[in-house]
């Protein structure tokens, strides 16, 4: 008696192979497209908060912050998670200010994108090349403020060891 084995092809689970494959890659690059969409709505969320934050203390006492101290007075809980933290992006988040009647938040995101809120212009996103944006270690705030304006401190700086890479301000580490 003969039997009749049958099975599938080299071919065909090659090709079944390959169409996993593909699907596995369009997958991956969906997940990773939302989940940077999510950090820089996350970061953009916190910017608008910080903001909020920032015009109450306006209206107390009748200036925007001007240092650390007064930072301090003003906490937020930031979403750490949606910022770029290697060691190449030194610092992602920054007060800036422009004398007691201006100032510019300017934050990194995960996915690579810059935004800043000012008290000018709202929240806006700005070129990833823009180099005197409060995000570079000695770097002041000349591109995204006034003239003149300068960093008053990072809410996040890479290579602070002493207090820790984030500061009091946004939650602390």
């Amino acid at each position: 008696m003969h039997k009749n084995i049958r099975g599938f092809t080299i071919v065909e689970l090659l090709i079944v192979i390959v169409v996993i494959a593909i699907l596995a890659a369009i997958s991956i690059v969906a997940y990773n497209g939302i989940q940077n969409r999510s950090n820089d709505t996350a970061v953009s969320a916190d910017l608008r908060n910080f903001a909020n934050k920032i015009s109450e203390f306006y209206i107390y006492n009748d200036r925007y912050p001007q240092n650390i101290t007064d930072m301090n007075t003003i906490p937020i809980k930031v979403n750490k998670g949606a910022y770029e933290t290697n060691s190449v992006a030194g610092i992602n988040l920054a007060f800036c200010s422009g004398g007691t009647q201006a100032y510019v938040l300017s934050a990194l995101s995960k996915s690579g994108k810059k935004f800043m809120y000012s008290t000018s212009g709202g929240l806006k996103e700005f070129a990833a090349n823009t180099i005197n944006d409060g995000l570079s270690s000695g770097s002041s705030c000349t591109d995204i403020l006034l003239s003149g304006a300068s960093r008053v401190t990072s809410g996040y700086y890479s290579s602070d060891t002493t207090t820790g890479p984030w500061r009091a301000w946004t939650g602390g580490n």
